[in-house]
């Protein structure tokens, strides 16, 4: 009788499957420092950055804001009357829209601002600022009143950015005659 020899089957040249491949354990490390890494990165997906609409900050002692204002004191009714002011705001800061509402003789104005809140970290930037116009048509002749509603406070997080600010400018309407 010839005996054959049982001769297990050769196991091909990978490591046990409990066990991670030497690739395997490199990118696993990989991934653990993006992953210790992840959260300080501006474009994380988990953390996300957040933008918030935020009433804009008029600074009227600031820098560079001589004549931040410009509101004239006459105008023909149903002729616009243009209202340009700047509003700012550090790195974060983006200027926005502004939002006009008009109600018989008197308009109010309202800068709105986009603050972008990073996940990590803060804004170093330096101040900037965004030139906003305004356009405001009365309709009948006499005194009109135009009310800028700001921020008065420009921090780096959106309860820090209120609308308490007020400035009432005085407009003479005068006729289409």
């Amino acid at each position: 009788m010839t005996r054959i020899s049982f001769l297990p089957p050769v196991p091909a040249r990978r490591a046990h499957p409990k066990r991670l491949r030497p690739l395997g354990r490199r990118l696993a490390c990989l991934l653990a420092s993006v992953g210790a890494i992840a959260p300080l990165a501006c474009d994380n997906p988990l953390f996300p950055d957040r933008t918030h609409v935020v009433v804009g900050h008029v600074d009227f002692d600031g820098p560079f804001f001589h004549d931040t204002v410009q509101v004239a004191d006459t105008v023909t009714a149903n002729v616009p009357l243009e209202i340009t002011f700047r509003t700012a705001g550090g790195g974060c800061h983006e200027g926005g829209h502004t939002e006009v509402r008009v109600a018989g003789p008197s308009a109010i104005v309202t800068p709105y601002d986009s603050l972008m809140v990073p996940s990590f970290g803060g804004c170093t930037q330096p101040l900037r600022s965004f030139w906003r116009t305004a356009i405001v048509v009365f309709p009948d002749p006499g005194t009109a009143l135009v009310e800028l509603r700001y921020s008065t406070d420009m921090g780096n997080s959106p309860e820090d950015h209120n609308s308490d600010g007020r400035k009432v400018y005085t407009v003479e309407v005068l006729s289409a005659n």
